[in-house]
């Protein structure tokens, strides 16, 4: 249940190991929040290694039936019943504040997150708060750099986090991994001015096998010539899309990029052809 990166990832972990798959996801597309194009390759992907997915529909009742589930399906040209061994939720998680006495700290709390500013600090100014009970962005590395910028806040100087430039990866096969805008948010943004740059290859590893192929995509400003976004899929795509996020951060434009020298062979040395 639940189409979202952690949905993703288990089901390819799953599949790898033998096991019949399928992900019923809400959204008409899985991954909700990436951009399309790393959704489709994604899902693509996956579907050519066997797993099955069930989109634009929702899980409306579990019910025993021996050892097996029936899982009650609610959705358009979809079944409305399968049967499964096993049935994992993935369809998100809300912060658990109990028992954290918050009412009595006098510290707020909205949406069932804990309220901070742009501090991480909470209603209450000697409290601060980081990490998923604030509901911002729920990843381990972000909590890191909450955490750290909490403490330089409180004993350095004030020091703020930029979430609009935070990695993504998706763990499956294929690997994913994007920063920066999609380019739906782009285009949202900017209009006509947004460009893109694609392509699609044959990684030089896979060569001889031809079983593997990779996407990379640039989202660029054409006014400024800035790089908005990239995103990836294929092998390392994390480690690729990694090694992008401090020159994206610093406004790195797209002639920058193709000016450029990559390492040959490699698969990130397509970026800088684009």
């Amino acid at each position: 249940m639940g189409g979202g990166y952690i949905g993703v990832e288990f089901g390819s972990v799953l599949r790898n190991l033998g096991t019949e798959v399928t992900i019923i996801e809400a959204h008409d597309r899985i991954l909700d929040g990436f951009d399309f194009d790393i959704q489709t390759a994604v899902q693509q992907g996956m579907s050519d290694r066997g797993v099955q997915f069930i989109t634009g529909s929702k899980v409306k009742a579990l019910e025993k039936d021996g050892d097996l589930i029936r899982v009650s399906i609610d959705g358009e040209n979809c079944p409305k019943m399968i049967t499964a061994d096993l049935v994992l939720c993935a369809i998100g998680r809300q912060p658990n504040l109990e028992n954290l006495g918050l009412e009595s700290a006098g510290v707020e709390v909205k949406e069932g997150a804990i309220a901070v500013d742009s501090l991480s600090r909470t209603s209450q100014s000697n409290i601060f708060a980081v990490g998923d009970c604030t509901d911002r962005l729920q990843l381990t590395p972000v909590a890191k750099a909450e955490g750290k910028a909490a403490i330089d806040t409180m004993f350095r100087q004030p020091q703020t986090i930029d979430y609009n430039t935070v990695p993504f990866a998706i763990c499956a096969r294929p690997e994913a991994a994007s920063i920066g805008m999609t380019e739906d948010q782009a285009r949202e943004k900017f209009g006509d001015a947004i460009e893109c740059y694609r392509t699609s290859f044959e990684p030089l590893f896979h060569a001889l096998s031809a079983d593997e192929t990779a996407q990379i995509k640039l989202i660029v400003d054409r006014n400024s010539d800035k790089v908005l976004g990239a995103h990836m899929v294929g092998d390392r795509a994390a480690e690729i899309i990694q090694t992008l996020t401090a020159a994206i951060k610093l406004g790195v434009t797209h002639e920058q990029l193709q000016q450029t020298i990559g390492i040959h062979p490699t698969e990130s040395e397509e970026i800088y052809a684009l």
